[in-house]
């Protein structure tokens, strides 16, 4: 259900004054709840699973536990927002928003003991408050020319309320965690301080200070590193028309925030032998003693954990600010008065480029910046190709 109000100040008669160069002053509010069904149709029950061998026997076995409490999250949104416009030309819309959601829907880890691996509970609340802003302006109009600009940017602040089952602390993997207070996406891993030059073995940094080789050492001494969701996001678009001519670029940016990058963790380790290599690890690798490298000495140790090869920590956590080219699109339309003749209302030649380029921390490798998986990890999956498109529009 939800509830909404909206006062339309600039009709009324004390702003009467303003009519000759305020469009539009508006003020509105809401407040609604919204429901989201567990994933797992069957989460309330326990079920068996099959395709397992009891001795030399078909079995069956518990392959889910069932939660018979388990109900729909909620979220509760309040907003209130301004609208306003300037001179037929300007335009902008800002809006506060606050949203808490309950029950929060998650597949809460066990044991392995018990024979299973999670069991989906509503086990948090988490709340999102943030701002959005949108202006727009018609920077040029005249008769064969029009220029138009606009730019949204939000911020957004992620809170974990209450981990319920959880405790106050959660932790996930070996690079984030989950804790009340903090943003639902936190990055907490051993802190990385680079690589020994006398022997090229990774370097990482204790709570007290103190530095050791031991990967083990500093798994037990994790530090925060810094939450994944940025600061703001948002996009930006231009338009020009010009006798005939027709231009749109669209772009969108995310600033701030934290990815582990897996993908340069997974193929940089030169400890195994079934594994690409990148370029970047193999030029930038510790060769002989005094070198000074971002990559340790190449080993053949299987065992990447205790080896002197990469190891999950801070190393591959990084900036993922990017800013995108969505489109770029160029076109013609030709004057009606040939058009007609060839009993055309409209014939217009374009050609567009969708993920024109895309300007991004280079840490990154070729790791696709909007890819993610949970808690920050992002996917390996390579940045988005670039798509070309020429046509011919004919009405």
């Amino acid at each position: 259900w939800s509830l909404g109000a909206k006062w339309r100040v600039s009709q009324e008669q004390f702003m009467a004054g303003t009519k000759n160069w305020l469009d539009n002053l508006t003020v509105r509010t809401s407040y609604g709840t919204t429901g989201n069904e567990p994933s797992d149709w069957y989460g309330y029950k326990s079920v068996y699973g099959t395709g397992v061998l009891y001795g030399a026997l078909s079995g069956i076995y518990p392959s889910g536990v069932g939660n018979p409490d388990i109900k729909w999250e909620v979220k509760d949104k309040f907003d209130v927002g301004i609208e306003a416009a300037f001179l037929n030309r300007f335009s902008a819309e800002i809006d506060i928003y606050d949203e808490l959601t309950k029950d929060l829907l998650y597949d809460y880890p066990l044991s392995r003991a018990t024979g299973v691996t999670s069991i989906l509970t509503n086990w948090a609340s988490m709340r999102n408050r943030g701002v959005e802003v949108q202006l727009n302006a018609m920077l040029l109009r005249t008769k064969d020319v029009t220029w138009s600009f606009g730019i949204n940017a939000t911020f957004n602040r992620n809170k974990v309320v209450d981990l319920g089952l959880g405790g106050d602390t959660l932790f996930t993997t070996n690079t984030g965690m989950i804790t009340e207070g903090m943003p639902y996406y936190t990055l907490f891993a051993p802190k990385w301080a680079g690589v020994d030059p006398s022997n090229g073995s990774n370097l990482f940094e204790l709570t007290d200070g103190s530095l050791t080789h031991s990967h083990a050492v500093a798994l037990t001494n994790k530090q925060l590193i810094g939450p994944s969701d940025p600061k703001v996001y948002g996009g930006f678009n231009t338009k020009v028309t010009f006798y005939g001519f027709d231009f749109l670029a669209q772009f969108y940016y995310t600033l701030g925030g934290l990815t582990y990058n897996n993908s340069a963790a997974w193929y940089e380790v030169g400890s195994t032998a079934f594994r690409n290599m990148r370029y970047f690890a193999f030029d930038n690798r510790w060769q002989q003693p005094g070198d000074q490298s971002r990559v340790p000495m190449l080993s053949t140790v299987v065992n990447i954990g205790t080896g002197p090869s990469s190891v999950a920590s801070s190393q591959y956590i990084t900036s993922k600010n990017f800013l995108r080219c969505q489109n770029i699109t160029l076109g013609y339309t030709v004057p009606k008065t040939y058009s007609k003749k060839l009993n055309l209302s409209k014939a217009r030649l374009y050609v567009s480029v969708d993920n024109a380029f895309t300007w991004y921390n280079r840490d990154l490798r070729e790791l696709e910046p909007e890819s993610g998986l949970a808690h920050g990890v992002g996917a390996n999956r390579i940045t988005t190709g670039r798509n070309i498109l020429a046509g011919v529009q004919l009405s």
